[in-house]
């Protein structure tokens, strides 16, 4: 057993750790049970245990390392769960969950990202070595057995089924299915608004937060800056798909196959949510602030491009040198980020009437919003009724003798009424 050259936080707990080498134990961590750590930092409250490896890692607050799980030369920030699988060369936001075996996790950057069994993903391809990278973008999901070829990237809550080999680029398509087809890349946009696992998935992460330092500065909003621009832009790529060939049945954007009634359904939610967007932003905030233009998701921050360019600026002129003067101004940010989005939305709605709006024309566009809203929960609470209606009590009620004998043992462990 070895300790060398690590610094111990205060009321960190080291139980039967293997090797602990050049790191830090950040404060009340747990690291258990032949535990390998090679150049490491871990951050408050965080656990490693059961054989876990790490190498060249930074475990954020609240991270579970569990059951022999193996990293290297990667970053894990707040809630991160990992158990199992295996993680090389990663940006791992907030909430990044990956609880099997045969996962793997590469090359690229996820935040709030569920990894299916078998989830698997390629870096390389064989000519200039292992240099390619993919993005999968906020709320991104892989079923089991799931794979993707990189470079490429997906728009916010995509959830990726099948093998994809073409580096798609779905960016300005949130919200969406990413499915196998014959052997090509088949895009559903927009059909995740619709699905109860997705309004499931954006509750739960605010209720499984457990941080108490709260360096991280993370924003849960569903309706943001951000996602409102991919929306706008997944509607204009959608208009002009289709004007380009209005009798065609199908079509074909960066890769990716889209059919005629998928994308008609695509424009029908995105115009559904962008206008969820803008009346729930045009509710709140103040003015005073410019949000206007492009934003960035900084590993679960949302802010304006605006503003991490002046502190990008700020830090390269020598005006913030210190990480406390960093977090000082993502602080303040955060703090006034109701009244940018606010800025962002009026900048937003008076493109869309073709004038700065009045008073009148933001009230309606807040009510709009409301009802698109409720429609869109609708819809979720539609999904999720027939998750739990009858169609889906199969293999329930092995010992039943009548069907509303296998209806109550499916009721009864659902815990439905």
């Amino acid at each position: 057993r070895l300790l060398r050259d690590v610094c111990i936080g205060y009321g960190a707990t080291l139980e039967g750790v293997s090797v602990l080498s050049n790191g830090t134990v950040g404060d009340f961590s747990r690291i258990g049970i032949d535990v390998k750590a090679y150049d490491f930092v871990t951050a408050e409250h965080a656990l490693v245990d059961n054989g876990s490896l790490i190498e060249r890692c930074f475990i954020g607050e609240r991270c579970i390392f569990d059951r022999g799980y193996t990293a290297s030369d990667s970053l894990f920030f707040a809630n991160s769960h990992c158990e199992n699988g295996e993680a090389v060369s990663i940006f791992a936001g907030p909430y990044t969950v990956s609880h099997h075996k045969s996962s793997l996790l590469i090359a690229g950057m996820f935040s709030f990202f569920n990894a299916g069994s078998g989830t698997n993903q390629s870096n390389h391809l064989f000519k200039c070595g292992a240099v390619h990278q993919a993005v999968h973008r906020r709320g991104c999901k892989f079923a089991s057995g799931a794979y993707v070829m990189s470079p490429a990237i997906e728009g916010v809550y995509t959830m990726i089924m099948g093998r994809h080999t073409h580096h798609h680029d779905t960016s300005v398509f949130p919200f969406s299915y990413l499915l196998e087809q014959e052997g090509r890349s088949a895009l559903l946009p927009g059909a995740n608004l619709s699905s109860y696992g997705t309004v499931r998935d954006i509750e739960k992460w605010r209720q499984r937060d457990k941080r108490s330092a709260g360096r991280d500065l993370i924003n849960f909003e569903t309706w943001n800056p951000f996602v409102g621009n991919a929306l706008a832009a997944g509607l204009d790529a959608l208009r002009t798909l289709y004007d380009s060939n209005p009798d065609a049945q199908s079509f074909i954007y960066n890769s990716v196959h889209i059919k005629l009634t998928g994308l008609r359904r695509g424009i029908q939610r995105y115009e559904q949510a962008l206008a969820a967007t803008l009346g729930d932003l045009l509710a709140r905030g103040g003015d005073g602030y410019d949000g206007r233009g492009a934003w960035i998701d900084a590993a679960g921050l949302y802010l304006a491009r605006s503003c991490m360019e002046e502190l990008l600026d700020a830090i390269e002129q020598g005006a913030v040198t210190t990480p406390e003067a960093l977090t000082e101004r993502l602080r303040a940010f955060a703090e006034h980020y109701d009244d940018y989005a606010r800025s962002w939305a009026l900048d937003i709605l008076a493109r869309r009437l073709g004038h700065t709006p009045d008073a009148a024309e933001i009230e309606r566009a807040v009510v709009e919003g409301k009802a698109a809203q409720q429609e869109l929960q609708r819809l979720a609470e539609a999904d999720r009724a027939f998750d739990c209606s009858f169609d889906m009590a199969v293999g329930y009620g092995l010992d039943a003798a009548t069907d509303d004998e296998r209806r109550a043992d499916f009721r009864a462990v659902r815990g439905l009424e």
